[in-house]
């Protein structure tokens, strides 16, 4: 299977091992890949770009948008339950003009932003609200959130409301969309543990942690 990514003018190839091994499996799958995830960081962190070795050795990634205090999840149906989670998914393996590889954080997440949100917004997967997140991203100045445990890099984007304001829900929804659709939830207001997706909660506690320590130090400065 092929996916286009405009942005990058590169194919993914799912399903398909970038170091063409004789065994058919992804990337994922990849014995040699193994040697990689071996390698990443134990711990999770809060840093301007990834650990080298999660660079190599990260399985997923997604994107957490946010406004203010307000951020973009999709929800989702998961075991008979609706939950929220952020637009994201699995590293997969692309096709360049010379030769196939895999791919990095940023091109994962991108991809996969546009991919989830395209399917539910206004514009589809090349509106102006994916295109712009999608700069954001390639731009290397977003901060990451590392989750050690399932080796995923969460890319954070700041936008403004002006941005913001271009995200509308589509009038008909894809109906091979993975989610239901999307929401911005306010952190300011109370969120219950329980509507998110599970693997998504210690990110959500590091943003928490975050952002209580820059308010913190604002009020300092005044």
């Amino acid at each position: 299977m092929e996916e286009k990514n405009n942005l990058f003018s590169l194919e993914r190839k799912f399903g398909l091992c970038p170091f063409l091994c004789s065994d058919e499996h992804g990337l994922r799958k990849c014995p040699k890949f193994f040697r990689f995830k071996r390698k990443c960081s134990p711990e999770d962190y809060y840093k301007d770009s990834p650990i080298e070795n999660d660079l190599l050795g990260y399985c997923a990634a997604g994107v957490c948008v946010f406004v203010g205090n307000k951020y973009l999840f999709l929800k989702e149906m998961r075991d008979g339950k609706i939950k929220y989670n952020f637009p994201g998914g699995g590293r997969e393996t692309v096709q360049t003009e010379l030769l196939l590889r895999m791919e990095n954080i940023y091109e994962t997440a991108a991809s996969e932003f546009a991919e989830e949100i395209g399917d539910l917004a206004e514009g589809g997967h090349n509106s102006s609200f994916i295109t712009e997140v999608q700069k954001k991203i390639i731009s290397l100045e977003c901060k990451i959130i590392w989750c050690s445990r399932i080796k995923y890099a969460l890319v954070l984007v700041q936008i403004d409301d002006k941005v913001a304001s271009t995200l509308i829900p589509a009038k008909i929804v894809d109906k091979n969309a993975e989610a239901i659709c999307f929401e911005w939830v306010d952190f300011n207001k109370k969120v219950r543990s329980r509507d998110f997706h599970s693997f998504v909660l210690p990110s959500i506690q590091k943003i928490l942690d975050v952002q209580y320590l820059t308010t913190n130090k604002s009020h300092t400065k005044r």
